[in-house]
């Protein structure tokens, strides 16, 4: 009997299987990236250009946080021709075309092998990693000078378009952000703050499922960091500067008024406003949809909901104005109004089932409009 054909035919047959099913194929999984950056994309192409630096415990709060990232391991001294040739014609004009977020450490960050989080390390090379979830998924390094990956923009951009998608939402600063306002085309603004743990929760639950699950390609929604405008407690000038800060959150329509209804108190984070601009204002009217969310308090004794944002009170005023998503999107519940929270291991899980339906029926309005 010849089995030899017959054995060679069903390996065959199993491993066009496995392939078909991306059985060995891991590039087949592109990690799913939600924030990029408009911060700096205009700036002149210098050795450290482009890049957000970070320390070690930067890094570290963003794997604790399991975030989707982009990572350079700087290894290379930035006089060296092999780094600036490929920062400046590689990797730079990927950057600004896509808006990617790419964070950069120095390899001296590192002390010990056991901290590098699987990172590969050359030194007078650059590795560049892609982190799902805060792992490791991807990662090249630099250390062949002949390879595509360094010598070619479109080599370059094609191992990155296989591993991993464009950003969705981007990082704007204060002069990025008035520029909008400026001009006359709608945009989702998200005021946050790194720092703040309602923010992260958002961040890292159900605002990265809504990205990652809707086409939201193009719909202009940014992101602004108040830490970069918020003073550090505890220094000389903090009352003053907070005064400063306030105006900030009022300028914005964060901060409620008579003239600025979608605000709440004297302002709060994390809000989401959809807003279409005239030009001029930065709040009032312009203000089409709002939302803030998190900012529940929890009565501890019977575990009522309360001081919410999404309160009957407000619904009733609002549902023609900057709420009608939520009148549109006929939820079972559109407001708080004396419910109690479920049993969880913290604030914001059992807040989560009612606020959920919410915030997707603003994220649906914002970029469907």
């Amino acid at each position: 009997m010849q089995m030899k054909p017959l054995l060679l035919f069903l390996s065959a047959l199993g491993c066009l299987s496995m392939a078909s099913c991306g059985g060995n194929n891991e590039e087949d999984v592109k990690v799913k990236l939600s924030f990029g950056t408009m911060i700096g994309l205009e700036d002149k192409v210098s050795v450290t250009s482009h890049l957000k630096w970070i320390k070690k415990s930067e890094l570290n709060k963003l794997v604790s946080a399991e975030d989707d990232f982009v990572l350079l391991l700087h290894g290379s001294a930035d006089t060296c021709t092999c780094y600036t040739d490929w920062h400046e014609n590689v990797l730079v004009p990927y950057i600004k075309r896509t808006k990617l977020l790419v964070y950069a450490i120095d390899l001296t960050e590192f002390e010990s092998d056991g901290e590098y989080m699987g990172l590969k390390r050359i030194q007078g090379s650059e590795t560049l990693a892609i982190f799902e979830r805060g792992k490791v998924r991807y990662q090249h390094s630099t250390d062949n000078e002949s390879e595509g990956f360094v010598t070619k923009a479109s080599d370059f951009a094609a191992w990155m378009d296989q591993r991993c998608t464009r950003p969705k939402i981007f990082y704007v600063d204060k002069d990025i952000l008035d520029g909008f306002y400026a001009g006359n085309s709608p945009f989702t603004i998200y005021f946050g703050r790194d720092l703040c743990p309602d923010c992260s929760y958002l961040r890292y639950g159900i605002l990265r499922d809504y990205l990652e699950n809707n086409d939201v390609v193009d719909k202009n929604l940014f992101y602004i960091d108040f830490d970069a405008y918020r003073p550090t407690r505890g220094a000389e000038d903090y009352d003053e500067k907070m005064v400063v800060y306030n105006e900030l959150k009022a300028e914005y329509g964060l901060a409620w008024s008579e003239d600025n209804p979608a605000g709440y108190g004297t302002g709060a984070f994390p809000s989401i406003f959809y807003v279409n601009p005239d030009g001029a204002s930065h709040n009032g009217d312009i203000i089409e949809a709002a939302g803030v969310f998190f900012n529940e308090t929890i009565d501890e004794k019977n575990g009522v909901i309360s001081n919410s944002y999404f309160s009957k009170e407000r619904y009733d005023e609002a549902s023609s104005s900057y709420m009608t998503y939520l009148k549109d999107a006929n939820l079972a519940k559109p407001y708080f109004d004396g419910e109690v929270a479920p049993e969880g291991e913290n604030r914001h899980d059992r807040l989560l089932g009612f606020t959920k339906p919410i915030f997707t029926a603003l994220m649906d309005y914002c970029v469907k409009a």
